[in-house]
């Protein structure tokens, strides 16, 4: 389920099913139409407040981007196979893959390796600065990186309590913009100063 707002400020929910893509009307559900032949949806992502960044959907044809709100789609053939894909995002008109051969950026066209100042190895997820759109994080094993380029170098955190643990999600609690949250798979939730990634209120949750 995700949620899609215009540029007044009206927003409703859309929900990927078995039996196809969905959004909320004042009444009822109803069909937002997928283009033929790309089955079911699997993932979808939505933009929220960012009205210029598309809604992202992976079929089991591929991924499909829409600008406007589902009326169009246009396919984007992704440059790994869907099974290993963990996490996509978007921040304008970039969109980033998180997948067990690296990370990947979409610029240009053409889908791009981003792996200078990063391991091109598995990352497990990704997360867009809801202030900044050009600033990104993404975690791989016992490690974060910050990038401030819109993907296009990535810096280290210091992140030395996350050693060994498993990053299954980075997120901004409620748009909070000078707090990170790392969900590991074993250890709870860590809190982070996405500035530097100190943890001053890092917390393990059991």
């Amino acid at each position: 389920i995700g949620t899609l707002c215009s540029a007044v400020n009206s927003c409703r929910l859309v929900a990927a099913t078995a039996r196809g893509l969905f959004e909320q009307s004042a009444k009822a559900w109803k069909p937002i139409v997928l283009p033929p032949g790309a089955g079911a949806p699997l993932r979808l992502w939505t933009p929220a407040a960012d009205t210029s960044a598309p809604i992202l959907v992976e079929t089991p044809a591929g991924l499909f981007a829409s600008g406007n709100q589902g009326k169009a789609w246009m396919k984007n053939a992704m440059p790994v196979p869907t099974h290993e894909v963990y996490r996509l995002a978007a921040s304008g008109n970039i969109l980033y893959l998180a997948t067990a051969r690296g990370l990947y950026r979409f610029v240009g066209g053409n889908w791009q390796i981003s792996n200078r100042g990063i391991e091109s190895a598995t990352v497990n997820t990704i997360a867009v600065h809801p202030g900044d759109a050009r600033t990104a994080f993404v975690a791989q094993f016992g490690k974060i990186y910050r990038s401030i380029d819109a993907g296009s170098s990535w810096n280290e955190l210091k992140t030395e309590e996350l050693a060994g643990a498993s990053v299954a999600g980075l997120l901004f609690p409620g748009g909070e913009r000078n707090q990170l949250l790392a969900l590991t798979a074993s250890r709870g939730v860590f809190v982070l100063n996405p500035e530097n990634g100190t943890a001053p209120a890092a917390s393990s949750s059991q």
